[in-house]
């Protein structure tokens, strides 16, 4: 729906702004923020915008380690073989950066 699109704007552009995640950085952190259950690097690309196929695996890698950076370098958590979940730092973060917008 056309509000949801612009919850997710907002919400990316709070994360933006607070710890200079870039858009796919956000959307990768908000879906875990949101389920808080671990998740594996397909269902995170989804959440980011593509054109190359074949390379989400390291994508979602290098975005969770820019997030970790600027976040906090425990905010998401990862579980070989299984996929990344997000820890209570980070939803801290989140929160946070929701709150101030």
């Amino acid at each position: 729906s056309e509000l949801g699109i612009m919850q997710e704007a907002t919400k990316v552009a709070a994360l933006r702004t607070k710890y200079r995640l870039t858009v796919s950085q956000a959307r990768v952190i908000l879906p875990l923020a949101i389920s808080g259950r671990v998740m594996n690097a397909s269902q995170l690309f989804d959440a980011i915008p593509h054109t190359q196929d074949g390379v989400e695996t390291d994508a979602i890698k290098v975005h969770v380690e820019c997030i970790r950076r600027k976040v906090g370098k425990d905010a998401i958590r990862t579980f070989p073989g299984l996929g990344y979940q997000i820890t209570q730092q980070g939803k801290d973060a989140v929160r946070s950066a929701l709150e101030d917008a």
